[in-house]
């Protein structure tokens, strides 16, 4: 399996992007925003929890968006335990990462230090050296 990734603001590009890839190689495409209007309108218990969130104006939490995703790809490995979410198991890790690297620089310093943590376990599950991941 090959798992790439497109990062960017709404409007950058991800979808035209996509829709090459999808042509050229046979991707399967997702979209969160396509993902999240799905969920709600099959009353989904993830899309009504995304729908409290959005009918206050809010952005849906990051878990509840993975949650969307993991469903759609089929479901994550891991397993939650009473010391933590996802300490057992295993994730299908993508082969590569295209971002905007404006979207990036728009990250707050607490989601730039998940980003380094997520750099952090890559390295310490394959033991590659992290400037390669630069």
């Amino acid at each position: 399996m090959f798992n790439l990734i497109l990062f960017g603001p709404p409007g950058s590009g991800k979808g035209t992007q996509s829709e090459k890839l999808i042509a050229k190689y046979g991707f399967k495409h997702l979209s969160t925003g396509d993902l999240l209007r799905s969920e709600i309108a099959n009353q989904t218990k993830l899309g009504m929890e995304a729908k409290s969130f959005m009918d206050k104006g809010q952005l849906v939490p990051d878990a509840v968006v993975i949650g969307m995703v993991d469903a759609a790809i089929g479901g994550k490995t891991g397993v939650n335990l009473p010391e933590g979410k996802n300490l057992v198991g295993a994730f299908w890790q993508p082969r590569g990462v295209l971002c905007d690297t404006d979207a990036l620089a728009s990250l707050s310093p607490r989601e730039t230090r998940c980003g380094n943590g997520e750099m952090a376990k890559y390295h310490f599950i394959v033991r590659e050296d992290l400037s390669s991941l630069s």
